[in-house]
Parts: structure tokens; C-alpha cells; sequence
């Protein structure tokens, strides 16, 4: 058997000056306690009855949650005793790929093995469902898909793992640890206290559902996860663009980056309004005349193996031979009013918030809009 008395460990854990131990016999084995030893144990001051386990305390643990052949009660002889516990709840991530086995782990510190079997409940749920007492299944089909074990790294340290196998979009919701505290009277437990009910998330991992990059906000046309090609041809002109890209589905939110070549862009990441999606702006970035350079957008799902979605604009930046004609056919004198007209050529492609108005006197840049007594309008007209 794995256990032993010795009455001469000294502790006051509960501040209980008269302790009576019971022993029960749940199977048959070929050792009886003495006499004396079924009998009260007066404790004065800071004596202690105390179990001591032979071999290893897991390998006990298990012999007596699992095939409970002994089962002991501490009790008072004043009546009912509160004592402090602590729990802790926790999981590696709580996060876990279809297929894969989610473990979580019920910890309690401090308190010795016979504490807990003697004075707590402690039982595993998986959503509403009870899945264990301590490690053992409330049924043989529970063990089809779970798994139970105590860990002791240390002796007065002591936490049961749950496994739960094959993880399906089915099984998403909560793992939780449910303590209760026992209270004995007269040799009779009168009551248990819920202590604690601490839970740890189970979050399923999902790929990337779609994908929309755009190489500006002035350029109608988007990538998608349909546009296969490894490279996207671009024509534009030289100026500064903002490339964007957005993803949309993953669990959690994808990581999403622009690279110009093979350097990062600079930019910002932002959380959609459904907190289904994710989009990063890169910073507006000279685009210089008579170049070409791929633009790639990556997004991929910690943890989730072959989520890495990307597309890529091979991106040839035009010369800036432009073709202009501007008149003032309709100023007014007196300098009242004046109608300025510009029409720029070869600029297929290219938005009107791409083409800016330049103050000479200033410098100062005037895309469309108003500004004070300057009104600035551009639309497309038919090619002559």
C-alpha cells in the first residue's frame, strides 16, 4: 500500500487543537491498521497526523483516485473548519489547431495530497459537461477522447492535466477547473462550498478566408486570393503611393505585412469593425521615375502551418514625359476671379488626386478640394 502514519510530523495548518483520523476500507487489502492507530489521535499544540507516501506521491495519487482503496477523512472534533486554498487555471495557448490536443492544467499549491482528497472536490468541465472526480472519468467513454493525470513537481505542488484529444470546431468554448470545499460533522459530511471555478478558453485556429490588396487608394483594381499570378504587371507614374491590404476569416487575426523588394514598408495595422478582418496602410513612398519594383503583400496565422497567403504587383514606374496645355481664357480683370484650365496627356491610369496644382509664389501643393479662396476641381475628359 502506499501509505504510512507518523505521528511525529509537526504543522498547525488548520489551527485545530483535537483531530480525529477515520479510515474507510473501499477494497479488500492484506494489511489492517493496529487498533490504536483506528482510534483518536489527540493532538496538543503543533502535532500532526500526517500521511506519508511510499515511493512516489503520484504513483499513490493515482492508486487512490483511480482504484480508491483507501479513503481518509480529517475531520474536527469542534465542528466545521474553513480553511484557505488557492487555484490557478491555466493553458499553454488558448489557442489550438484543428487535430490537435489541447491540455489545461488545475493547479493547488501549498496543500498535501491527503489535504485534497480528504477536503476538497475537485472535477474538470468541459462547457456544461462534468468530465472527472479529481482523475477519474465519470465514464469509459470520456476516456475515448480525454486524458487525466496529477503532476507533482514538487511535493507540496500539486496540479491534474486534462487532454482533450482530436480538437474540432465542435469542442470550441471552455475547460473548467470546479473546487468544492467538504465540510464534516459528527463524522458525516454535512456540506460542500464551491471555492473556485476557473476556465481557460478553447479557440480553434482558421486560415485566411480572403485577401484584397491594393497598390493605392487612386487605383481602382485590387488583388484577391482569385488572382493566381505570382506577379500582378503595374504601370504607373512617379509619385508617392500608399499600398494597402486587407485580410479577412483567419483566428485569430492574421499578421499582415508590404514589402517593397525586399525591404519592409512602414505603415499601420488596423482591426476591421467586425474584428473579423485585418488591414495594414503602409506610409506613402516615392515611387521614382523609370523603375520597376515588387510590391508583396503577406499575411499568414501564428501557430496555424501552411496559412501564409501573399500577392505582388511587379510594379514599372513610367518616365514622367507628360504632355501639358493650360490657357486662363476665362480671368476676369481687377483680380477679381481667375479660371485657370489644365489639360494633361498620357496619364492613362493615373487619378485625379494624383495630379496636383503648384502655387509658384509658395509651393505649396493643391490636390482637388477648397482651400480659402482656391477651389481646385479635375475630371477625366475623352481622349482627342
Amino acid at each position: 500500500m502506499c501509505y504510512e502514519i507518523d505521528n511525529g510530523k509537526t504543522a498547525n495548518n488548520y489551527g485545530i487543537s483535537y483531530l480525529h483520523v477515520y479510515a474507510r476500507k473501499w477494497e479488500h487489502f492484506t494489511q489492517d491498521l493496529a487498533p490504536s492507530q483506528w482510534n483518536k489521535i489527540l493532538v496538543n499544540g503543533r502535532k500532526w497526523f500526517k500521511v506519508q507516501i511510499r515511493n512516489t506521491l503520484e504513483d499513490c495519487l493515482i492508486h487512490v483516485f483511480r482504484w480508491k482503496k483507501l479513503n481518509i477523512f480529517i475531520s474536527s472534533e469542534s465542528g466545521l473548519v474553513r480553511s484557505e486554498y488557492t487555484f490557478k487555471v491555466w493553458s499553454q495557448s488558448t489557442w489550438v489547431n484543428p487535430g490537435d490536443s489541447y491540455v489545461a492544467y488545475c493547479n493547488i499549491p501549498d496543500v498535501e495530497a491527503l489535504d485534497i482528497i480528504s477536503n476538497l472536490e475537485v472535477m474538470w468541465y468541459h462547457n456544461s459537461q462534468q468530465l472527472t472526480n479529481l482523475c477519474v472519468f465519470l465514464s469509459s467513454e470520456l476516456t475515448l477522447r480525454y486524458l487525466c493525470n496529477v503532476r507533482l513537481p514538487q511535493m507540496y505542488n500539486i496540479s491534474l492535466e486534462i487532454t482533450l484529444t482530436n480538437v474540432q470546431k465542435t469542442d470550441e468554448g471552455n475547460l473548467s477547473c470546479v473546487v468544492y470545499e467538504k465540510f464534516w460533522k459528527n463524522k458525516t459530511k454535512v456540506r460542500g462550498d464551491l471555492l473556485a471555478m476557473k476556465s481557460v478558453p478553447i479557440q480553434l485556429r482558421e486560415p485566411i478566408k480572403s485577401m484584397r490588396f491594393k497598390f493605392d487608394q487612386s487605383i481602382e483594381f485590387s488583388l484577391t486570393d482569385e488572382n493566381t499570378e505570382a506577379l500582378h504587371p503595374l504601370q504607373v507614374f512617379p509619385g508617392r503611393y500608399a499600398p494597402t491590404c486587407q485580410v479577412n476569416g483567419s483566428k485569430p487575426s492574421a499578421n499582415v505585412s508590404i514589402m517593397m523588394d525586399s525591404d519592409l514598408m512602414n505603415g499601420r495595422k488596423f482591426d476591421l469593425d467586425d474584428k473579423m478582418g485585418t488591414e495594414f496602410v503602409a506610409e506613402e513612398t516615392d515611387f521614382r521615375s523609370n523603375s520597376k519594383v515588387n510590391v508583396m503583400c503577406s499575411a499568414d496565422v501564428d501557430g496555424l502551418p501552411n496559412s501564409e497567403m501573399q500577392r505582388t504587383y511587379q510594379v514599372l514606374v513610367r518616365q514622367g514625359d507628360l504632355k501639358f496645355k493650360c490657357t486662363n481664357s476665362s480671368a476676369i480683370v481687377n483680380n477679381k476671379r481667375h479660371k485657370i484650365v489644365c489639360e494633361v496627356y498620357d496619364v492613362e491610369g493615373i487619378a485625379c488626386n494624383k495630379i496636383l496644382w503648384k502655387r509658384g509664389d509658395t509651393g505649396e501643393d493643391y490636390s482637388p478640394g477648397s482651400y480659402n479662396n482656391i477651389n481646385v476641381a479635375c475630371r477625366n475628359t475623352p481622349t482627342r
